[in-house]
């Protein structure tokens, strides 16, 4: 569905699925887990190394303001 909003709107995006494994920790169980690294992507964390910003203003940074 998504890949079809995409291509609809002229987005260069893709949906890739990826795997996970839980590794539930906590006093309830509610923290942890491992996801699939995507190819040449950023962490969150290399995000606000690199750029010293939040997530949500490297998003504005990288993609333009809201309904842009």
């Amino acid at each position: 569905m998504f890949e079809h909003i995409f291509k609809k709107g002229n987005l260069d995006v893709s949906v890739f699925p990826y795997k996970t494994i839980s590794n539930r920790t906590g006093t309830e169980n509610n923290i942890g887990g491992i996801i699939e690294v995507i190819k040449d992507s950023q962490s969150r964390d290399e995000i606000g190394k690199i750029y010293g910003i939040k997530l949500d203003e490297f998003f504005l940074h990288k993609f333009g303001e809201v309904h842009s």
